[in-house]
């Protein structure tokens, strides 16, 4: 048990030379935080705080910068957050975005990262990691890993957490 709360801390790993989002780290606790709407309200967490989880802005036209290598507009492509909103990831911060198709942003690895979030909202302190996994020059992550230790209970997966990057969610 910590004496005094610890602070949230996120770390975004530099974009590679292709300009790929690389990972993203994060020690989690309760009101370090907070998540927005898109129109900017705070939803859960601390309005005061300096970390704040964002959606990507929309509509996708007005903001090219947020747009990550590889997406394909018709695709059923997402721009996915690393560290997911929910967790105080930012949605234009492009060394947190990557493209990522719909069915494993939005169902796959929004599960893990509210599974997450509900821990850190029990007031536990949670360390979060996810890299992308590239293969050579591709612009898509071919998969996503994450990892995570609760520093409270010790829960944590039995081994790694793979995403896979397809239309399925499907290892390919």
């Amino acid at each position: 048990m910590y004496t005094t709360p610890p602070k949230s801390v996120v770390f975004y790993q530099a974009l590679d030379k292709y300009d790929r989002a690389q990972g993203a780290r994060a020690c989690l606790n309760s009101g370090d935080f907070s998540w927005e709407s898109g129109e900017g309200k705070v939803v859960k967490g601390n309005p005061g705080s300096m970390i704040k989880g964002t959606q990507v802005p929309r509509p996708m036209r007005n903001y090219p910068e947020t747009v990550p290598p590889g997406f394909q507009f018709g695709q059923k492509m997402n721009r996915g957050h690393l560290l997911g909103n929910q967790l105080g990831g930012s949605g234009t911060e492009m060394r947190n975005l990557v493209s990522l198709y719909a069915r494993p942003n939005r169902k796959l690895m929004a599960a893990y990262e509210n599974q997450v979030a509900g821990m850190v909202a029990k007031g536990q302190t949670v360390y979060y990691e996810v890299t992308a996994n590239y293969t050579g020059k591709k612009a898509v992550p071919e998969s996503l890993t994450i990892k995570w230790l609760n520093l409270d209970t010790g829960e944590m997966p039995r081994d790694p957490i793979t995403i896979w990057n397809t239309p399925t969610g499907l290892k390919p």
